[in-house]
């Protein structure tokens, strides 16, 4: 689940099994152009700051060894 602000995402799974492993954070527009790429170890909350978005629809996809996860996030 992620919470969003224009600024910033808090990503957290409750799920232990992810815990520690390596995951891939990609944040793409509607249109599937990729804004951002980062890669981070896994713990129950990750902050990842944001370039500066316009209002609008985005897409995220957290991708570990587990499996890939992709969301659609609205900023107002």
């Amino acid at each position: 689940m992620c919470i969003k602000t224009l600024m910033q995402i808090k990503c957290f799974c409750p799920c232990k099994k992810v815990h520690n492993s390596g995951t891939t954070f990609q944040l793409f527009t509607i249109l599937g152009e990729q804004i951002l790429s980062t890669s981070f170890k896994s713990k129950s909350v990750n902050d990842i700051s944001l370039p500066s978005l316009s209002s609008g629809v985005y897409i995220v996809q957290l991708t570990t060894e587990f499996g890939k996860l992709n969301k659609k996030i609205v900023l107002n």
